[in-house]
């Protein structure tokens, strides 16, 4: 393996790479180094943890530095704003003991800047710290960027004109139609490079080497360039800006050539990776690379190799108990599977992934109540929030992450030792990303798939796209394994007298199961009700100040929780709490119509009685609504307290 400086990087970059740990290379390190420092467009894919963002990071500065530190050089899109902080962490720990005593002959002595735009912040003070602060690379959530772009005129000119690095990290999501208008936005901004990249072979194609699309595209090409005009669907002042040297990381790399050619990338792309598929398309090449041409449409990136998989078929039933007991044992260090390292042994960490938000904010309620150490990691939680999750998990104050799939996407958190995939992913790529949080750089994990009769048929599709790629790297598995540690026994053995904490029978844990999903479903209702209570008393709206959306799924028209999405508990608990609820909110919204109607009698009465005075010659001011409201309720006591000595009239 060679080593930093041989790869081409300068020595003092090669020493801070040792300071934080880097001792050597990676793999996809070694692939793009050499190509990325002569100014070619990369496009690396690797398995996840394997040092993606220090291959694209790596070049940056080298060039960053040979040129002088200038301001404005890079720009870092990814699409998660926990990605976005972790690349900033990243290239600030990189090069916090550079010595730039050493860079003073030429010219500048200023240490690295990068700044960060995401969703969940002030965006004033981010205008304010762009506007004020020499900041040399730019890290950004598309959707922050291009508000930034659309609310001041001249941001494009300010701070992209002079971007000589353009980083697409995660870029199979990146180009996908979740970011597709926002990407075609930013990259519009720059000058398409004179050598595109040429069109390949796709089995759509006439026997003359287009589609009837492509021609239309030519079509239009050609009478933009005739016209001398220049095509932009993001209207800003100015001609383009220089195309910048363009890198596109991911786990997963889209087979989508139309996608691809959307970035613009010049002619001579290298395609980087560590996978079989490249290796299969870089035959007689030394450095990893090959062609785009190459490995475009079979473009397979391998799992980590150090990551073992299992799947659990249980009853639906029983699903909670199961992951609770999953947890139980992974904590206690018996898992049975693989033997861990000491230290992973030591601080095991466990990621819960959901497809739901409303389902890990449950989840992670009931792993606490059952003494588990959880928090819940949603998009739906203001960025405060996200910071005091990552926070508690990394530090090992949480031993459980519950989590979406937004944190399947790049982040690198210590010390996962296991990935439990409660709801089983849709797609092998989905599965993949998940996975990929834990065997990170060469370390060992786990990863677990709890699956039930309803999740059979998708798991089988997804069991179906895993082995149909590793059968091509000579995989003998017909189906990927069960887990080795047998369940718990669904009751008590009758020849012990009693049984520890680590052997309760299946129908115990699921009793105790459905009554710590009751107590948590009943807090978390609580809390919304209170939250609910506050905006009612506040006035103000369920949007946090910082520009977080709220959970507004979980909440109706009325500020009332919508029932219908809600699961508090499983078996005869679950039922009997939804009646209650069911009943609950009819009786409230039938209070609420009653109230409203009346209130619209009284307030007609008191209107006639005004148009009466007024008619009499008694001039009246006009009441404020408080006023005509407290005399509407003075009136409807009156009236049920005639209605009341009538009745006792009546019944004498």
């Amino acid at each position: 393996m060679p080593t930093f400086e041989e790869l081409g990087l300068r020595s003092e970059l090669s020493e801070c790479c040792r300071r934080i740990g880097w001792k050597c290379p990676m793999p996809i390190q070694v692939a793009v180094l050499s190509h990325a420092l002569k100014g070619k467009d990369i496009i690396g894919t690797s398995e996840t943890g394997s040092g993606k963002t220090g291959a694209f990071l790596l070049p940056i500065l080298q060039c960053w530095l040979s040129a002088g530190q200038p301001t404005g050089y890079a720009l870092i899109l990814a699409p998660t704003r926990e990605l976005v902080c972790q690349i900033v962490e990243t290239a600030n720990l990189l090069m916090q003991d550079f010595d730039y005593s050493k860079m003073a002959a030429s010219g500048t002595e200023s240490k690295l800047n990068v700044i960060r735009l995401i969703g969940g912040e002030d965006a004033v003070e981010q205008a304010i710290s762009l506007a004020w602060c020499r900041h040399h690379i730019i890290v950004a959530t598309p959707g922050r960027l291009l508000e930034h772009m659309k609310q001041s005129p001249g941001f494009a000119q300010h701070h992209l004109s002079t971007m000589k690095h353009l980083v697409l990290d995660e870029a199979d999501r990146m180009l996908s139609m979740e970011f597709a208008d926002d990407i075609d936005a930013l990259l519009n901004v720059f000058e398409k490079p004179v050598a595109l990249l040429a069109p390949l072979k796709h089995p759509n194609r006439t026997r003359k080497g287009q589609t009837y699309l492509d021609k239309i595209q030519q079509a239009r090409e050609t009478k933009t360039t005739e016209s001398g005009k220049k095509e932009n669907t993001y209207q800003h002042k100015g001609a383009r800006f220089p195309h910048p040297q363009t890198h596109l990381y991911t786990a997963t790399m889209t087979r989508d050539v139309g996608k691809l050619r959307r970035v613009a990338l010049n002619r001579d792309a290298v395609f980087c990776g560590v996978s079989s598929s490249v290796a299969d398309a870089a035959i007689g090449q030394t450095d990893g690379s090959a062609t785009l041409g190459q490995v475009v449409g079979s473009a397979a990136v391998d799992l980590p190799a150090g990551l073992a998989h299992f799947c659990l078929p249980v009853r639906r039933t029983d699903k909670l108990a199961v992951l609770d007991w999953l947890v139980e044992c992974a904590l206690s260090g018996s898992t049975g599977a693989q033997k861990m390292e000491e230290e992973e042994a030591l601080d095991f960490r466990i990621i819960v992934f959901c497809a739901r938000c409303h389902e890990a904010r449950y989840l992670a309620g009931f792993l606490c109540e059952r003494g588990r150490p959880a928090v819940g990691l949603t998009g739906r939680l203001r960025q405060s929030e996200r910071k005091r999750v990552l926070s508690e998990f990394s530090e090992g104050r949480a031993k459980v992450l519950v989590a979406t799939d937004v944190a399947s996407r790049g982040l690198d958190l210590p010390l996962v030792a296991m990935v439990i995939n409660y709801g089983t992913p849709l797609t092998a790529k989905i599965y993949r990303h998940r996975v990929g949080r834990t065997a990170r750089a060469g370390r060992r994990g786990i990863a677990v798939t709890v699956i039930t009769r309803d999740d059979g048929a998708a798991y089988l599709e997804l069991e179906t796209a895993l082995l149909s790629s590793s059968s091509s790297r000579g995989a003998e598995h017909r189906s990927l394994p069960r887990w080795p540690t047998p369940l718990p026994p669904e009751q008590a053995p009758r020849d012990r007298g009693g049984i520890g904490a680590g052997l309760l029978p299946m129908s115990t844990r699921r009793r105790l199961a459905e009554e710590a999903w009751s107590r948590a479903a009943k807090a978390l209702r609580q809390e919304e009700e209170r939250r609910l209570e506050k905006l009612r008393a506040t006035g103000a709206s369920s949007e946090s100040e910082d520009g977080a959306a709220t959970d507004q799924s979980d909440v109706d028209q009325d500020g009332q929780l919508e029932l219908t999405d809600q699961h508090w508990a499983s078996g005869a608990a679950g039922i009997e709490a939804a009646r209650r609820a069911y009943a609950e909110a009819s009786r409230q919204r039938k209070r609420r119509n009653t109230a409203v109607e009346e209130e619209g009698e009284e307030l007609t009465k008191i209107d006639a009685s005004e148009e009466e005075d007024e008619a009499r010659g008694n001039l009246q001011f006009e009441q404020p609504i408080k006023r005509r409201r407290e005399a509407a309720a003075q009136q409807r006591k009156k009236a049920k307290k005639r209605e009341s000595c009538v009745k006792h009239d009546v019944g004498s």
